[in-house]
């Protein structure tokens, strides 16, 4: 019986990760799962062409030491200014790895493309989604609640590649 090591941020991540340890569980394998409130700086990142892709692993920062996305978008923005750039694309995406203590590791990513729009919209999610306008909708992340943007979210591409993984 492996042991499973699996760190979670909270939210619905947590969500994600109790179906992983269910699966787990029934297959037959021993699962610990921890949960720090530093690893959502690894969990997701938000990513803008015009800006060479960042801030990148650097989301979090951009929000300053008290965690003001307001702060963090208006920043964005200013950049984009700053680049006079038109291009508005960008992307989320979300790296996720359960490391087996005798065996390999189990690497996946999860992206979800999109557009960049001001002035932010709705007051739903966290971090940049209110300014983050996925393909094929008319609506931000922002304006978007948990259920709906799980359909196609970076992380629930994530965590499904990682199902998909941990059951093959």
């Amino acid at each position: 019986m492996a042991r499973i090591l699996l760190g979670v941020s909270g939210g619905i991540a947590a969500y994600k990760a109790l179906e992983v340890v269910r699966l787990a569980t029934g297959a037959g394998h021993a699962v610990r799962v921890i949960q720090t409130a530093s690893s959502s700086r690894f969990v997701g990142r938000a990513s803008f062409a015009a800006l060479s892709g960042a801030p990148g692993i650097y989301s979090a920062r951009w929000s300053g030491p008290n965690r003001d996305f307001g702060h963090a978008m208006a920043l964005v923005e200013q950049r984009l200014e700053e680049t006079r750039s038109e291009d508005r694309s960008a992307w989320f995406t979300s790296a996720l790895a359960v490391a087996w203590p005798n065996g390999p590791a189990v690497v996946v990513e999860g992206r979800v493309d999109g557009r960049l729009t001001f002035p932010p919209r709705g007051d739903k999610g966290f971090g940049y989604d209110p300014i983050f306008l996925p393909e094929t909708e008319s609506r931000t992340f922002g304006e978007m609640d948990e259920v709906e943007k799980d359909r196609f979210s970076h992380r629930s591409r994530a965590f499904a590649k990682l199902k998909a993984a941990l059951l093959d």
